[in-house]
């Protein structure tokens, strides 16, 4: 007993400096009993009398059997089970949140300029936070403030409060941002939270995507001869199929770009004219990273962009413009394979098209050109 004592005020004592957490011993029996009695097993069923009970909130406890902590910083240990239901985010308490490598809800608020709001969402996510003790955190930073914060969490709109996941040990690929379409709700969120911590990452990006579906199928239902990709996907494809060339169209459909409809056009050409003349191994997809972080290797590309990942290079990735012209942009595809492939002269027009082509550049040019079979 005296041992344990002499440990706690030794945490105490290191943890002084702690604004919200209050230290007691209790050590009388005939007090201890009375404690029992009248919290009855809310505080020491299954667990020795040499513990520390610490109360997070009403009826809210979170208990430490000191026989169990040996070996082990009781400092620590006190400091992350005294983490409130919710709290700001920020650099003093991001140590003790990583630590516990659970998943992290942050709610986005602005938290000066529209109390009242800041305030109802507060109260709102503290309530959910009870169901999910030892399950998720429950934090919040300011999105006014701290902009940056808000993009790292994938929230692109200006529409406060708002939250999103975030998996602090690898934050950049696994953020999920509240649908902007939802009412801030207590069903609406205890189904989010449930949703994050029951499936993956991928299946939630397909899951939440859902929610952009108009204006996702627009563009979309031009990508017809492509594969689509996402990060989990196209982590393991590059992985199982190591002698395949692939060609990605990146972009964020959610941005506005000049001429889009005309560029994926382009690419769709592109990808149908390569299974029509047979080249194999080169195999063409779309990656839309308003769903999907960039692969760490990747994440450095100036999108939107179109990526010729080689098999025998998959780290560097050849760069080619939107706007390039179809058949300058098949020369470039081909000298950036891996694999050796045959090209006619005009490898972006169709057989049966050849003759109206000839017309066409017989009439710009007075001169018929002579076919060419180039061999790439």
């Amino acid at each position: 007993m005296d041992e344990d004592l002499k440990e706690f005020r030794i945490a105490a004592e290191q943890l002084i400096d702690s604004p919200d957490i209050y230290f007691a011993t209790l050590t009388v029996k005939s007090e201890i009993k009375r404690a029992q009695k009248k919290h009855q097993d809310n505080w020491f069923e299954d667990y020795s009398l040499s513990s520390i009970v610490i109360q997070k909130g009403r009826d809210q406890y979170n208990k430490i059997d000191l026989s169990d902590t040996r070996r082990i910083l009781l400092r620590d240990i006190i400091k992350y089970r005294s983490l409130p239901l919710l709290q700001e985010y920020n650099f003093q308490n991001h140590n003790y949140y990583e630590k516990t490598n659970l998943p992290m809800l942050v709610g986005v608020v602005d938290s000066a300029n529209d109390y009242p709001h800041f305030m109802n969402f507060f109260f709102l996510l503290e309530k959910i936070a009870i169901e999910y003790i030892d399950r998720v955190h429950f934090t919040w930073v300011d999105g006014v403030f701290n902009k940056n914060k808000k993009k790292m969490l994938g929230i692109e709109h200006d529409k406060l409060p708002t939250m999103a996941f975030n998996l602090i040990l690898d934050p950049k690929n696994n953020t999920l941002a509240y649908p902007e379409k939802w009412v801030l709700s207590a069903d609406k969120i205890s189904q989010f939270v449930n949703d994050y911590i029951t499936y993956s990452l991928y299946d939630l990006k397909i899951l939440y995507g859902k929610e952009k579906q108009a204006q996702k199928s627009a563009i979309y239902n031009f990508f017809t001869n492509v594969q689509e990709f996402g990060l989990n996907n196209l982590t393991s494809t590059l992985t199982k199929k190591k002698n395949t060339d692939y060609v990605l169209f990146i972009f964020n459909s959610q941005n506005k770009i000049p001429d889009l409809e005309s560029h994926v056009k382009s690419f769709n050409h592109i990808a149908r004219r390569s299974q029509q003349l047979q080249i194999k191994k080169v195999e063409f997809g779309v990656y839309d990273t308003f769903y999907f972080q960039l692969p760490e290797d990747y994440d450095y590309l100036k999108t939107p962009i179109i990526a010729v990942i080689s098999a025998k290079r998959r780290e560097n990735p050849v760069q080619i413009p939107l706007n390039t012209e179809i058949e300058k942009m098949m020369l470039m595809i081909r000298k950036s394979s891996s694999t050796e492939f045959y090209l006619p002269e005009y490898p972006h027009v169709q057989e049966e098209d050849l003759g109206k082509f000839y017309n066409q550049m017989m009439m710009n040019s007075g001169k018929i050109p002579e076919a060419k079979l180039f061999i790439l």
